[in-house]
Order: structure tokens, then sequence, then C-alpha cells
């Protein structure tokens, strides 16, 4: 949502994907399934920014949310798309008249104009003192669970709240035999918040979703999927009054960017843009992990041009069927690329014996890779039966670090590791390349089908 900006040149087919979406959109919300409006609407949008409709839903759902400030500059940027959408103009003016329902809506006898809509305040007053969010770990892959993080801690700041990081019992990447309490999370990167330093077991009462009232905040993750209090929708954090919120069913940076407060430095930001912001902001890699990055560095790709290759294999076929076809053409071009230039090296990144075997047939002594656990078929690494959780986090991340460093990257967009390997990094126009439909980018409705909130 913005105001005041251009309206975008979208080509007439995208304008007609939108219009399908939007009407979609609208229906969620007459039905009140504000969850899926939103996406919806978001994913309008995206495909024409000019959509008076898909503004309307978002400022609908604004208002859902309590949020009147951010929901007038929707219906403003429905007007500014449409001067003759009625039902923008017909919830301007509602909002003018309910400022005793409505808290920050003054009585006005017009509507405001775009360009003198209200900065959104978000659940004020002791600008994060004493106010958290306990970000819970995802409990799928490692940088799935990176991504949630990074979510949440954008939602953190949009509210001024003190964030917590903790990756619990939940964890795939935990240490063997550790504490069931302990934090998986600094075992990868500079912790973020401290549960026990906090102090927040003396706030047992006054926590959202009700459901963690009374529990220890790094117990198991409970009710995620099934039960009270699951499926919470992220996006209701933006204004709830409790002093801590618990944050334990997913929410991406592509859920939460688009609601970025008008004084913050994310408001009306790409997404890549965000996600490199908060990957500086609060991804600091451990010490060792860096000293281990560098050693390998030094000794296998110092003083040559480089490649990297990321090729995600195994479990992920289930996900996408059209997965190989995205292989070979990752296969096709790092290929094409090695042999064009003989004296680049190409460093592998794959969780699938197949990948590496098939550079080095055709490649030789030129391909580099670190001795990370590998599969020929079937189970995700971090799904198998007594897996070593550290070890595969570390093996992720120090692999993700590696190929940062090179001079090019291919990858597969569908998978998370290629994504946020293009924000370990400023990357060279044109040096950073992935094949397929990218999975950050996706607004995930399917995991809230079953219960709405």
């Amino acid at each position: 949502m913005t105001t005041g900006t251009p309206k975008a040149v979208v080509s007439p087919e995208a304008v007609k994907a939108a219009e399908v979406l939007a009407i979609s959109a609208a229906k969620l919300a007459d039905a009140s399934q504000w969850i899926q409006a939103e996406m919806t609407a978001r994913d309008a949008l995206q495909a024409d920014p000019n959509c008076a409709v898909a503004h309307h839903v978002v400022g609908l759902v604004a208002l859902h949310l309590r949020l009147p400030h951010y929901a007038a500059d929707c219906f403003n940027a429905a007007i500014a798309s449409n001067p003759y959408f009625k039902p923008a103009k017909k919830a301007l003016a509602a909002l003018a008249t309910s400022g005793a329902s409505l808290p920050g809506i003054a009585p006005s006898a017009g509507t405001p104009p775009a360009s003198a809509a209200t900065p959104i305040t978000i659940d004020a007053g002791d600008s994060g003192t004493g106010r958290y969010l306990v970000i819970r770990e995802w409990g799928y892959g490692f940088w799935a669970d990176v991504d949630f993080a990074l979510g949440q801690l954008l939602l953190a700041e949009f509210t001024g709240r003190q964030p917590i990081v903790h990756w619990g019992q939940e964890s795939r990447f935990r240490r063997q035999g550790s504490a069931p309490t302990e934090n998986a999370w600094p075992l990868y990167f500079d912790p973020i918040g401290d549960l026990a330093a906090a102090g927040l077991d003396r706030v047992a009462a006054d926590r959202f979703p009700a459901k963690w009232n009374g529990a220890r905040l790094d117990a198991p993750v409970f009710n995620r999927f099934d039960g009270e209090g699951s499926r919470t929708w992220s996006l209701g954090f933006l204004n709830r009054p409790e002093r801590v919120l618990v944050a334990d069913f997913f929410c991406g940076v592509v859920n939460a960017l688009p609601w970025a407060p008008r004084d913050h430095p994310l408001h009306n930001a790409t997404l890549a843009d965000a996600y490199r912001w908060l990957s500086v902001k609060y991804l600091r890699p451990r010490a060792d992990i860096l000293a281990e990055v560098r050693a390998f560095v030094d000794q296998h790709l110092s003083g040559t041009p480089t490649l990297a290759c990321h090729v995600r294999g195994l479990d992920k076929r289930g996900e996408f069927p059209e997965l190989d076809h995205y292989i070979d053409e990752v296969f096709t071009i790092a290929t094409a690329m090695m042999q064009g230039e003989p004296g680049r090296k190409l460093f592998v990144m794959s969780d699938w014996h197949g990948a590496l075997d098939h550079f080095r047939e055709r490649l030789g002594p030129r391909v580099v890779a670190t001795s990370a656990t590998r599969a020929s078929d079937g189970t995700g690494l971090h799904r198998m039966d007594n897996a070593d959780g550290e070890r595969l986090g570390r093996e992720v991340l120090i692999d993700s670090l590696i190929a940062a460093s090179c001079d090019l990257f291919v990858g597969m967009a569908p998978s998370t590791v290629t994504g946020m390997i293009q924000f370990l990094r400023d990357w060279p126009p044109g040096s950073f390349m992935a094949r397929g439909p990218y999975m950050l980018s996706h607004r995930n409705q399917e995991i809230y089908l079953k219960r709405v909130h």
C-alpha cells in the first residue's frame, strides 16, 4: 500500500489476473476470513499495484486489526487508483465519524487527502520497555526457521517490542543430548535476547496467545496446528496490548513487510532490500563458524574465479513435482559457465550425492565441496532419525557462507537455501542467478486453511 505515488504501468494480462484475485479477496473479507483475504489481496497488488479493490480489502483487514490510520491510507490508495470507487469513499467517511469506536481517528467533515493521512501508531506506549516478542522455532529446515525468525523480528521492529529468539525442543538443529530448555539459536548466531535474563516467567498471565499464560516460554511448543491458540496469525501482533507475545506459527518477511510504519526504514522497501537489511542487523554468525568458512575459502577457492552452485534434491521433490526440471536447468547453466572459463572453480552445495557426482564426472578436480552430510535419495537430511542437528545446522550455514563468498552463484529459487544466500551479501548485478519460483516471495495460505483466526 502506497499513497501519492505515480501509477505503475501494468500489462492487460496482469490487470485481469489482479481483478480475479481481488474479487476473491473481497469475498473472503465478506466472510471474515481475514488471513486469506489479506494474502489474496497482496497477491493482487503484486500483479497490479493500481488495483482499487485490493487496496480496499487490505483497508478492511487493517480495520479488523484495529489499525485505522493504515486503513485510511489503503482506502485513499484505492481512490487514487479509481476515483469512482465508492466502497473506499464510504469507508473513509465512516472512519471520519467513528472516532469513539476507533482510536486515533478524529471526527472530520470530509475525507482526508492521501498526503495528509496520519502515520501509523502501532501499540505505542513504553517504546518496547518491558514488552516482548518471544520467537520460537518453526521446526523445519534451517533457513526456513531463520526466515520465520526474520519475519517475526520485523514485527518486533514495527511494534517496538524487544525480541527474544529461542529455538527450543522442536528445533531440528539442536545439540545432541542438550537440555530441553536449551536455546539452539546461539549455536549459529549471536543471541537475540535471553528468556532467563528477561525474567518473563514473572509475567505469567499477560501473554498472547493465551495458551501461553502460565506455561514455561521455553517449553515445547504446543497446539501449533490444532487446539486452542493454534495457527495464530502473527499480523494480529500489530496492535496487541499484552506485555508478552509468543510467535510459534509461520509469518515470513513477505507477510510482515507491507505493514511497515511510515517512520520505519523499511517502509515501502522491496522484499530483497528488507531481507538484506534484516540479515545485516540480526544474522551475525559465530566467530568459530566464520573462521571455518575463511579457512576453507583460503585453502580451496582463493586466487581463482569462482562459481557456487546450489542443488536441492531429496524430499524437495514432494513439494515441487517439477523440481527435476529446475535441477536440469541449474546443471546446464553451471556446466556451460564452467566450460566457457577453464580457470574457474565450482563450489557445489547440495544435500544430494547425485549433484556432486554430476559435476565431478564433467569437471573433475575443478569441483570443490565440503564434507557436508549428503544422501542419495528420499528423506530430507533434517528429517532423518537420529540426525545430528547441530552438525547439520553448522554444515548448511558454513556451506551457505562459502557460497556467498564466490564471485558468481546459480541455484534453485524453490529452496529457501538459495533464497537466503542471495541476502548474505550484496551481489553485483548479474552475478546471482536462481531458477524456478521464489519460495521467499510465496504467501502460504495453505497452512492456515484448517482453522482461521
